[in-house]
């Protein structure tokens, strides 16, 4: 059986990391379903990872409050769409997957389009098996028939609190950024959190913003501040 649970994902990641990254920790960057992974391979595999950014995901203890809020749970509707039978697949390919048309108007700022990405996103869901598996890591959220019986030490290892330095960063116009940003003793203290980016992060990496954006992570995770100290001054 294939498991798309979140420990069979991080157990994934820190293998990938381990086979090409040598003895030496690296430098991690997650994105929404990476974000989440990320989370749980800086908790469970931290002697692999020197720095980290996450973006635009909340840490899962927070992602699991929000499942309680009414607005949160409208936001992420597709998480329980996705766990009936049958009918999401249907959904996603009818009128030439127009589903993913309508994710994204609902998820990006208003009047913002990429038709080159969403062809894209289109034609890989066409792929034979794909969206079977787009599908299945979201029904291993919650059916625990999907998730891996031999995992379970691992996922109480993705439950402990994060040592590694980590930055955060989500759109201000997207609504998990309260989520990223409202601690409530929750994120680790070493996880700095910002979210005036002024929209999407996806979409700040896809436009001129871009500019500012990844040189800003790239100085975080090498620390620029630490080597300007050690070799100019």
């Amino acid at each position: 059986m294939v498991f798309f649970d979140r420990g069979t994902l991080v157990s994934d990641i820190a293998g990938l990391i381990q086979a090409l990254g040598g003895r030496g920790s690296v430098h991690l960057v997650g994105q929404d379903w990476g974000g989440g992974i990320v989370y749980g391979v800086l908790a469970a595999f931290p002697e692999l990872i020197r720095r980290a950014v996450v973006m635009a995901v909340p840490h899962p203890a927070r992602s699991a409050e929000s499942a309680l809020d009414p607005k949160h749970v409208h936001r992420s509707f597709h998480w329980w769409f996705f766990q009936l039978p049958d009918l999401p697949e249907k959904a996603h390919a009818a009128n030439d997957f127009a589903f993913v048309d309508y994710l994204w108007e609902h998820w990006t700022s208003a009047g913002y389009r990429d038709p080159a990405h969403i062809a894209q996103i289109k034609l890989m869901l066409k792929e034979p098996g794909a969206l079977a598996a787009t599908l299945g890591y979201y029904r291993a959220m919650f059916d625990a028939r999907k998730i891996d019986p031999n995992l379970d030490s691992l996922r109480r290892s993705m439950e402990r609190p994060i040592a590694v330095p980590t930055l955060a960063l989500c759109g201000e116009e997207d609504l998990r950024a309260e989520l990223m940003s409202d601690r409530r003793n929750i994120l680790p203290a070493n996880i700095a959190c910002q979210n005036q980016l002024g929209d999407y992060v996806n979409q700040g990496l896809r436009t001129r913003r871009w500019v500012q954006l990844i040189p800003a992570i790239l100085c975080y995770l090498f620390d620029a501040n630490a080597i300007m100290r050690k070799w100019f001054l």
